[in-house]
């Protein structure tokens, strides 16, 4: 006789018998205990203070007879009969208005009518949450050299709508304080690679230019050995010591090298080197496989006359090859191409700049005469001119600016730092090193070969550009959900709710077991990095993908009222989807979706709280 408090086990059983020859034999049994009628319940992760929600049981029978019996739960009684083998459900209406910040408790019993059978039940709690969420509102804007600072503070204090502007932060920080902070930073390389190396002698280099403290001898030394010790027997760069030869690092090395007035680094050797790579082994033109491109070569070769291109390796068909393609790049006839292109254009411009000094080369390479560059070099400027657009939040770029294969010679930081030095004395130049600071106040750009060049750049730029500052303001808030108002500062987010396709409108109700689709749009006006969204649920709510995972450019975090997108970097325009099942029946409230740049917390957005999800059976 076993007593046992389990709903649902089962027992082994074994009875083992002998007599007195010690004969023996085993009886084994498997025994299952269960209760005659199981009581389930199906509650929510969570409510909100104000949510209306039918809580759902299930009573399943375990007998093969009908069964007949009371359920209790929050004061109702309410009879049913619940068939052999069968389930039958029930619902109780579930108020929590008042319970914000803790627990509803619900306990629920089943009494069957039969005295001679078990009864079951539940107690479940649920935690309970204000309609209420605490986030932040930030503006900023761009103070010119010698422009009011208090009228532009009382500007931005004004756009706040969620938060007393006049309880707002301020913060403000100067281009040149951005330049201070920035170039110390790579003084000690992050690794031993020949890029980190040679930007460390680039930020000495321009540190020195600025009367501060740099590296000292002992230091500067090291590092140079350490950027020779990439340099292979056959001349060419490599990225860590021991490492083959790149085309592409010492292409790098050798533009770099050029910029920041570093001897000793670059030999002819290194020039031959990239003349064999672009031209290839066996007398075959190579550029056309390379991560370097024919033009990035010709740029980065030009800015190295002083080392005769040797062509020895080249029978003349091979070399008949190359000249062609080079000149069909520089100076073209008739149609210029490359629209759209200013990458192509600004290093084309460049290019022909520095041929113009070199006349030995330009021959070299079979590009005709000093006329013929020099006007090619004078249309491109006159539509690089063109192109240049005014950026919203102060100075000029160039959109698209990045090339088609997105590598260190082609990126969109790279290809500015070459139109801030074609553009070198005017508007547009001075426009670009504004840039480059804004951006890099919400980019990760310092994995970037070429920051340290865009630094230099900045660097350069007049008195009233290193005073130019970004003013940026800041303020917590915590409303109700019904009084969050769409706020934004350099972002916009807004989501819906689709249901086969088509978009939920304002009353329409769902039942338990749809699957919707939830569409969250948001849009930058620039490119940023380290980009988190976050994009609440309601309780009725579960994605059919429970699982945390990355996708294209992050990850994404499924918590259980909300989903946390992680980017690496925010485009122009994004959109997320997320499917889920309806679970529950009633209203349920969510919290406002927000977005923000963790690189620069003051460009950040939130959507207004969206209205009830209303769901039946």
């Amino acid at each position: 006789k076993v007593k046992a408090a389990d709903k649902l086990s089962t027992f082994v059983v074994q009875l083992f018998a002998h007599d007195a020859k010690m004969r023996n034999t085993v009886l084994r049994r498997e025994m299952l205990v269960t209760l005659p009628v199981q009581l389930t319940a199906q509650p929510p992760r969570y409510l909100y203070d104000g949510d209306r929600c039918l809580l759902r049981f299930s009573l399943s029978n375990n007998f093969d007879r009908t069964v007949r019996g009371t359920f209790s739960a929050e004061g109702r009684d309410i009879r049913v009969v619940v068939p052999a083998n069968g389930t039958v459900p029930v619902g109780i209406d579930l108020d929590v208005m008042g319970l914000a910040g803790g627990e509803k408790t619900v306990t629920a019993i089943f009494r069957p009518e039969d005295a001679g059978l078990a009864g079951d039940a539940v107690r479940i709690s649920i935690p309970v949450r204000s309609q209420r969420q605490t986030l932040t509102e930030a503006h900023s804007a761009v103070l010119p050299s010698g422009a009011d600072p208090r009228a532009l503070e009382e500007e931005l204090r004004s756009r706040f709508v969620n938060a007393p502007g006049a309880s707002a932060s301020l913060s403000c920080i100067s281009i040149r304080e951005m330049l201070d902070e920035a170039l110390p930073e790579f003084l000690a390389p992050r690794a031993d690679n020949v890029i980190d190396n040679l930007n460390a002698l680039y930020s000495d280099a321009l540190l020195r230019r600025m009367g501060r403290q740099g590296l000292d001898d002992r230091k500067r030394d090291e590092i140079m050995g350490k950027v020779l010790g990439c340099l292979n027997s056959d001349g060419g760069f490599a990225w860590f010591k021991g490492m083959k030869s790149s085309p592409m690092i010492t292409a790098w090395v050798m533009e770099t090298s050029a910029r920041a007035g570093l001897e000793g680094i670059v030999n002819a050797a290194t020039a031959a080197y990239l003349d064999a790579s672009i031209l290839g082994e066996e007398n075959t033109p190579a550029f056309r496989f390379m991560p370097c491109s024919v033009e990035a070569y010709a740029y980065v070769r030009s800015l190295y006359p002083q080392f005769a291109f040797k062509t020895s390796a080249l029978d003349r068909k091979a070399l008949r090859k190359f000249r062609k393609s080079l000149k069909k790049s520089l100076v073209p006839s008739g149609d210029r191409g490359k629209q759209g292109n200013t990458s192509g254009k600004v290093r084309r411009v460049l290019t022909l700049n520095a041929l113009l000094d070199a006349p030995e080369l330009a021959r070299a390479w079979g590009l005709g005469s000093v006329g013929k560059l020099r006007r090619s070099a004078e249309a491109d400027m006159e539509s690089l001119r063109q192109y240049a657009c005014p950026h919203h939040s102060g100075g000029m770029y160039y959109p698209g600016a990045s090339g088609a294969m997105f590598h260190m010679l082609d990126g969109e930081l790279y290809v500015h730092t070459l139109l801030c030095e074609l553009f070198e004395g005017t508007e547009i130049a001075d426009g670009i090193r504004l840039w480059f600071m804004l951006q890099k106040e919400s980019q990760q750009w310092k994995n970037d070969p070429a920051f340290v060049e865009a630094l230099a750049c900045v660097q350069k730029a007049p008195q009233k550009i290193l005073d130019t500052k970004v003013m940026a303001l800041s303020a917590d808030f915590t409303l109700p959900f019904d009084d969050i108002r769409a706020a934004g500062n350099g972002f916009k987010v807004q989501t819906a709710y689709f249901k086969d396709g088509k978009p939920l409108a304002e009353g329409d109700s769902l039942k338990v077991g749809d699957r919707i689709t939830v569409v969250t749009d948001f849009s930058s006006d620039d490119m940023r990095s380290f980009v988190r969204l976050t994009v609440p649920r309601p309780a009725n709510l579960r994605p059919v993908d429970q699982k945390s995972s990355i996708f294209w450019g992050g990850w994404y975090a499924v918590r259980a009222d909300r989903t946390e997108y992680w980017l690496e970097t925010c485009s122009e325009r994004m959109q997320v989807r997320e499917d889920c099942y309806v679970t529950a029946e009633g209203c349920f409230h969510s919290a406002a979706r927000s977005i923000e740049c963790l690189y620069a917390p003051h460009y950040r957005a939130n959507e207004k709280a969206p209205g009830a999800l209303v769901s039946r059976f």
